[in-house]
This record gives structure tokens, C-alpha cells and sequence, in this order.
């Protein structure tokens, strides 16, 4: 795969703003299991080279110069399971892992630093899910569905450095309750998510002696009508 070349706007005049194609080699073998009571189970390793990496690179601060450059090489490695497993007749529950291991092999930025062996800014090495479904059909036109889950986020570097702010791991549970009509088209939902109201910073903008940070989304809730033409 590959990320197109182009060029930057932000770039002064005696300035080369083209920059070239990112590229990538993605490797992955993986399986899809079918079991006879209804069950699920899915797993897929990676292992991914990513060449001539598209960064961008604050030239001047006096000026706001800012330009795309291809600086460097990065690997990325993981793997993921995913189940889903039927618990009677109107029980389910979704699970789902991931990890994955960002390791930059090269990075020039201008700066004389020295990132090689740093995590990819962004990215947490893991990632999970829980969810615990009932559907019950009330009626044969009226279906009732719970649903309640679980996620998780590891925390995560801001800079190429990996010093700074470390955006925090993050918990979260959503609810939803459904009632929907086969025959008529129409559903009815009431929904939440992030119920305990977790307060948690997001990706951040650190430079020098100031750290600038999105706020994930408080609790929130609502009804949802849907129907179907």
C-alpha cells in the first residue's frame, strides 16, 4: 500500500515543498473458526514495514514554516482474537483484544534526535472490548435487545521522543436498550455511553512549555427513533 506523494502549502518561497509517496509492506495470516453450537472465534497476526514516512516538520517557528517530509522508516507488529460466544438462546457475548508494537527504525526531523527504537506517537499497544448482548423476541413482530460493554485503551506517547505528555489508558462502559418491530421497519432506542463519566484527556499538542489536549466525551444519552422504507 502507499499514501500519496504531493506537496506542502505552508511552504516559503526558496523552500522544496514536495514530498513522495509513503509506503508500506503488509504482511498477515490469520484464521475464521465456525463452532457447531453457534460460536465464533477470529485471530489474525501482523507484521507491517512502512518506508519514506510522511511527517510534518515546523522549519521555523518565527515563521510557521511548515513542510511534509519523508523522514524515515517505521515497523509495526501485532496480532488480535476476536470471539463471539452464545450463551442459550438469548445470551451473547463479543470479545474482542488487540496489541501492537509501533518501533520507529529511523526518523529525521531536522532536530539532531535520536527517535530510532521510540513508539509511534499516537498509538497504544493495547486495546480491548466486552459486550454482553440479550435479544428476546417478545411477540413474533416485536424483538427486545440489551446490550451493555466494555472498552479499554492503553495510554499512549504524544511525541516522537515518547517524553512529555502521556495521554492516560481509558475506561468505558455503554448501555443500550432496543425495541424494534420486524414487520414495520421502525426501532426505538435508548442509549449511553461512557456511564461513569470518566474525565479523560485525549491526544495532546505538547511543545516546549505548554501541553495542549482534547478532552474525551463526558456521559451521554439519548433516544434514537429509526424506521425503514
Amino acid at each position: 500500500g502507499y499514501r500519496s506523494g504531493g506537496f506542502s502549502s505552508r511552504a516559503l518561497l526558496g523552500t522544496d515543498p514536495l514530498f513522495d509517496e509513503e509506503e508500506m509492506d503488509a504482511f498477515e495470516v490469520g484464521f475464521k473458526l465456525d463452532f457447531a453450537f453457534g460460536g465464533r472465534l477470529n485471530g489474525a497476526i501482523f507484521y507491517n514495514e512502512l518506508s519514506d514516512l510522511q511527517r510534518d516538520v515546523f522549519l521555523s517557528v518565527e515563521t510557521g514554516e511548515q513542510v511534509t517530509r519523508n523522514a524515515g522508516d517505521a515497523t509495526m507488529a501485532g496480532g488480535e482474537l476476536e470471539a463471539w460466544i452464545p450463551l442459550g438462546d438469548y445470551f451473547l457475548i463479543q470479545a474482542s483484544v488487540g496489541y501492537v508494537d509501533t518501533e520507529y527504525d529511523s526518523l529525521n526531523l531536522g532536530d539532531e534526535q535520536d527517535y530510532e527504537g521510540n513508539q509511534i506517537p499516537g498509538i497504544g499497544e493495547w486495546q480491548g472490548d466486552l459486550a454482553l448482548i440479550y435479544d428476546y423476541p417478545i411477540t413474533g413482530d416485536l424483538n427486545l435487545t440489551a446490550r451493555g460493554a466494555y472498552h479499554y485503551r492503553d495510554e499512549y506517547y504524544n511525541l516522537d521522543s515518547n517524553e512529555g505528555y502521556v495521554t492516560p489508558d481509558r475506561d468505558t462502559f455503554d448501555a443500550s436498550l432496543s425495541l424494534a418491530s420486524n414487520s414495520k421497519g421502525w426501532t426505538a432506542t435508548a442509549w449511553g455511553k461512557n456511564l461513569t463519566n470518566e474525565n479523560s484527556q485525549g491526544p495532546a499538542t505538547d511543545v516546549d512549555l505548554w501541553v495542549v489536549t482534547n478532552v474525551y466525551m463526558p456521559r451521554t444519552y439519548g433516544l434514537e427513533l429509526t424506521y425503514q422504507f
